[in-house]
């Protein structure tokens, strides 16, 4: 346990961030099973709904600084790729 006030307030700062992101971590990997289940059968409408939805969370994310700016870029790249290979 911390001993000077400055320190209990950093954590408990801490404390709430982390719970914070982790809430939007949860989402966006919500988003992304339904993604994967939507790759699976091959619902091209949908997934270009979802994938419009989830580029729109990891951007939140980004500017909320959940994620790192290259990190969300490199997901939603793979996403589309994946997503344009489906013919």
């Amino acid at each position: 346990m911390p001993n000077k006030s400055a320190a209990i307030k950093a954590l408990r700062q801490t404390k709430k961030a982390t719970a914070k992101h982790e809430k939007i971590k949860a989402g966006l990997d919500l988003l992304m099973r339904k993604i994967i289940k939507a790759l699976a059968a091959k619902a091209k409408d949908e997934l270009k709904k979802l994938a419009v939805e989830w580029q729109k969370a990891c951007d939140k994310a980004v500017k909320g600084n959940v994620l790192k700016k290259n990190t969300a870029n490199r997901m939603k790249s793979r996403l589309m790729a994946k997503i344009n290979a489906i013919k």
